[in-house]
């Protein structure tokens, strides 16, 4: 057995230890469809896994299982109970090595990732380029079902990592010092085109967009480049970094590379601007109004 050799992990490295005893690969994607009405949500990627996959990961359903069905939002964070039974019943123990990808940007993958950071749990990774580079390059896949026995997973709760409407009200007011990020397109981030219930981002907030964290290979982009591109907003010398974006599924990959870069005091908005923007009483700034 071998350990991760870190928080991203190449398509080799996991081609060369997919037959590990403790290795957990899991497909993390959800999938954006037209309803119908020209209106895209996002569905589950359980039916693309279940025909193609990396061999052995197995499918976890972020939109429900990984979230609180019961709120009013959609994605938000589940209790500590749910997460241990559903990391348990998808084979993850407190020894597992898990790595996680998707179909998409990573995006659904690091929302993952900073699930299990949240509770408390660090030997898991990203692998670098996902399921395109994967099938780009020609590997294995198969398809149909798998699963793990199940196991027994523990949480270990890291409420540091969660932000809260009441934290980022603080930054905005400046009685505290954290620096607002936000990972949407530039287009919604000025107000140019309107995606939530008013348009604009956070007072006070940056851009890095999650998109401009990736190479056209689909693999993120080197360490110096990203290290530039956060630097360049201050975030890596920030006292306390808070990532957002419309309901904290982009904002993930931020909150991953801001770790990875060695940024540790980082936390997510989970409500991000679905529930921001739906609050009258709480400021928005607009480029265009």
């Amino acid at each position: 057995m071998s350990n991760l050799p870190g928080i991203l992990v190449e398509t080799d490295w996991l081609a060369d230890h997919l037959g590990d005893s403790d290795l957990r690969v899991m497909d993390c994607s959800a999938l954006l469809k037209d309803d119908g009405t020209g209106k895209f949500v996002f569905v589950s990627g359980r039916d693309e896994w279940l025909k193609a996959h990396i061999p052995g990961s197995i499918h976890v359903d972020v939109l429900t299982a990984l979230s609180d069905r019961n709120h009013s939002l959609a994605n938000m964070l589940p209790d500590e109970q749910q997460l241990a039974r559903v990391f348990g019943e998808h084979g993850i123990g407190n020894d597992s090595k898990v790595v996680l990808y998707d179909r998409g940007n990573h995006a659904w993958a690091t929302r993952v990732f900073w699930i299990f950071a949240v509770c408390g749990y660090s030997n898991v990774a990203v692998l670098n380029g996902g399921w395109r580079k994967w099938q780009a390059e020609g590997r294995a896949q198969t398809s149909g079902e798998e699963r793990y026995p199940a196991a027994s997973f523990s949480v270990r709760h890291q409420p540091h990592l969660i932000a809260s409407k009441q934290d980022v009200l603080s930054a905005v007011q400046g009685s505290s010092p954290s620096l607002l990020v936000n990972a949407l397109p530039p287009p919604v981030f000025t107000g140019e085109r309107k995606v939530y219930a008013r348009a604009g981002r956070i007072p006070g907030s940056c851009n890095v967009s999650c998109d401009t964290l990736l190479a056209e290979n689909f693999c993120y982009l080197d360490e110096a480049d990203l290290r530039a591109r956060f630097a360049a907003v201050g975030a890596l010398n920030a006292d306390q970094v808070i990532v957002y974006c419309g309901g904290g599924i982009a904002a993930s990959s931020n909150f991953f590379t801001l770790y990875r870069l060695g940024q540790r005091n980082v936390a997510l908005y989970d409500g991000s601007l679905s529930e921001w923007t739906i609050d009258e009483s709480l400021p928005m700034e607009c480029d265009f109004y």
